[in-house]
């Protein structure tokens, strides 16, 4: 960060992340980060929200150069596209001939 200095950065990881002792270090390495001239927020989201395959809660830290705060808004969420690996990969399985497709 402190060599490419980019003007944002996603981090993505698993929310245990903000729990327990881990919580302590993202608080430090959020304070190493508005020293450096970052704005930062955290954001919780969950995976199938956004038509991915998964149940999986994730949080992205966001950071923006202070001179972009406010620049950046999550996308909007699309809980009816929720789906599962078996729907996502249904027409593949079919197409190769797996017997249990139509299941």
């Amino acid at each position: 960060m402190k060599e490419s200095q980019p003007r944002a950065f996603i981090f993505e990881n698993v929310e245990g992340l903000l729990h327990g002792k881990h919580a302590d270090h993202v608080a430090h390495a959020l304070r190493i980060l508005s020293k450096a001239g970052y704005s930062s927020e955290i954001h919780r989201i969950n995976t199938r929200d956004y038509g991915i395959a998964q149940d999986r809660s994730r949080i992205l830290i966001v950071g923006l150069r202070k001179g972009l705060a406010g620049a950046f808004r999550m996308p909007p969420k699309f809980p009816q596209l929720a789906t599962n690996i078996g729907d996502a990969l249904f027409d593949l399985m079919a197409a190769n001939g797996w017997s249990g497709a139509e299941d």
